[in-house]
């Protein structure tokens, strides 16, 4: 029994005949010389993300060595506004019916300024105050049975040290918005010796008296 055999066309042919003459690679079969050109051309033209990423590294080098020549001397701190002065003084005050001392700030030594701090704490305005008087352990030793009241001057604020205590009295009349200020200075020990001589002199006249008679 003869098959007919299919005869192949001349494409066909002439295709075959041209792919024996290309090289392995173009035919699909692996060859040693086209393996070593695709390794050199993927070592000379690497792959886009490791690119970035030697491109982030050499950035992160030429910024270190950009600072290297920056002068890094830290700047001047300026003062702020809203910090508060030193106080040039501070006294303690109290009224009599206070137990306790109050600290008052003077920024000056003047009696406006021993004024304005009183009217803060007191709550009373400065111009309203008409007389401002002081008496001084000083002019209690002179006057022992009456103390000695004294318009403050500036020279007596000047005076003042710190720390130093106060005893204020204030009038105060609403009708005319006058205020008087009495401050008495040294306060403590005057006022404890005068009770121990009141003490002494009681002792003394109850001494003094004449036994009753029987």
């Amino acid at each position: 029994m003869v098959l007919n055999a299919v005869r192949p066309s001349k494409n066909v042919l002439n295709n075959f005949n041209n792919m024996s003459t290309y090289p392995p690679c173009k035919r699909g079969v692996s060859c040693p010389k086209c393996a070593r050109r695709r390794s050199k051309e993927a070592m000379e033209n690497p792959p886009k993300g490791r690119s970035r990423k030697g491109t982030l590294l050499d950035a992160f080098r030429k910024a270190v060595n950009a600072l290297d020549d920056l002068d890094l001397v830290p700047r001047a701190k300026k003062a702020r506004a809203c910090r508060h002065r030193p106080a040039a003084l501070t006294i303690y005050v109290r009224r009599r019916t206070e137990k306790v001392y109050n600290a008052i700030r003077l920024n000056q030594k003047t009696v406006e300024e021993l004024e304005q701090a009183l009217g803060d704490k007191y709550n009373f305005a400065p111009s309203c105050v008409t007389s401002f008087t002081m008496s001084t352990s000083d002019s209690y030793q002179k006057h022992k049975r009456e103390r000695c009241f004294i318009d403050v001057t500036e020279e007596m604020v000047q005076k003042f040290e710190d720390e130093d205590d106060f005893l204020v009295d204030l009038t105060y009349d609403i009708q005319t918005g006058v205020c008087e200020i009495k401050l008495t200075k040294g306060t403590t020990v005057p006022e404890i010796i005068t009770s121990k001589k009141e003490e002494d002199s009681e002792i003394k006249k109850t001494s003094n008296l004449p036994a009753p008679r029987s």
